[in-house]
């Protein structure tokens, strides 16, 4: 630009009380400017229009429109939003592109309680869960599966929130369910009890979560978890002294010359597939069998070959040593199991369940 007179980059009049000249414009810059601005206003086919001061900037706007490619699509290349992650979970938004990062997200797949080396244990003598595992699947919303890794947790039945109960305080002779949770945006995992097996309430930010066991109080002021060990998704009540489960849990005992039916409710959790049962006695016969009305009634002759339906299912028979004792595992078509003895000392006790994880 010509020297024109411009005082601190701005136009200014002539003030005759102070000697300040006014700005000095040639006709021909002045025309060259005024020309341009009207070249661009009339290329965006607007109508130049005296005292409208923001002509200018529709019309620069507008080219900036015009010259855009439009939204991509299939046939064209164009102009495209990039997705959230939420539209690229839900996978029905056919207007947005996807980043790496988001697809990788979406990548994870599995099964939901998909694990590797998942252990679970506790002391009875404590309130806390141990919680391992190398992988874990969890699902949230829209079925988006997570992989987690590396997985060591302490759970704590007298925590509220993560890696404690999900709602109120715990109670005792009650199945908690253990889940694992996992916040995406921070990446933060932990762990979670409910008595809900499906639908623990989760904290802020935690969208995912897979159940991964089962686990009953004791009837004590403690309320501890009982004790047991945890491998994939087979349970043991382990044996300890001086811990809440110091012997297996009692299902039935005493005389039942005529096959009775036990609840296994307190023993084994509603989500067991299979029991893991032991019968014994020191004389006489004991044994059981699931559920079913196909069994006969036992008797001394019950593991004759010729009774094919015959009871039990697992036994042992013996009128004197060594004590006769019978384990093996049934299905949970019911939460419960037949139990038979001729023996006041006869006794059936459950040593843990398979869980439906």
């Amino acid at each position: 630009m010509p020297d024109i007179g411009l005082v601190n980059g701005q136009f200014v009049d002539e003030d005759i009380t102070t000697g300040q000249a006014g700005t000095y414009i040639p006709s021909s810059w002045g025309n060259a400017v005024t020309q341009e601005i009207i070249n661009v206003i009339e290329s965006a086919e607007l109508e130049p229009r005296e005292g409208q001061n923001n002509q200018l900037a529709l019309a620069i706007e507008q080219l900036i429109t015009d010259n855009l490619a439009g939204a991509a699509t299939e046939e064209k290349s164009g102009v495209a939003k990039i997705a959230t992650q939420t539209q690229v979970d839900t996978g029905t938004d056919d207007s947005t592109i996807v980043t790496p990062k988001k697809l990788a997200e979406k990548a994870s797949v599995g099964i939901k309680g998909s694990f590797s080396n998942l252990r679970i244990s506790t002391t009875g003598v404590s309130a806390v869960i141990t919680i391992t595992a190398d992988r874990l699947v969890v699902e949230g919303p829209h079925l988006t599966m997570r992989t987690l890794s590396d997985i060591s947790l302490s759970c704590n039945f007298t925590a509220a929130g993560l890696n404690g109960l999900d709602t109120g305080v715990s109670a005792g002779s009650t199945w908690y369910f253990v889940h694992v949770i996992h916040n995406p945006v921070t990446h933060a995992i932990a762990s979670l009890l409910s008595l809900s097996k499906s639908a623990p309430v989760l904290p802020a930010d935690f969208t995912h979560a897979a159940r991964v066991g089962a686990i009953r109080t004791d009837a004590t002021s403690n309320k501890y978890p009982l004790s047991v060990s945890q491998f994939g998704n087979k349970v043991r009540y382990e044996l300890v002294a001086g811990s809440n489960i110091v012997a297996y849990p009692t299902v039935a005992s005493g005389t039942a010359n005529a096959a009775v039916i036990a609840s296994l409710n307190s023993f084994v959790p509603e989500t067991a597939a299979r029991a893991s049962l032991v019968a014994g006695t020191t004389s006489g016969y004991v044994g059981f069998a699931p559920v079913g009305a196909a069994l006969a009634t036992p008797g001394n002759g019950y593991l004759s070959p010729a009774q094919v339906n015959g009871f039990p299912y697992v036994g042992g028979y013996n009128q004197s040593s060594p004590v006769p004792t019978a384990t093996g595992d049934i299905n949970l078509k019911t939460m419960s199991v037949m139990y038979c003895s001729s023996s006041s000392v006869g006794i059936l006790q459950c040593m843990g369940w398979e869980d439906n994880l």
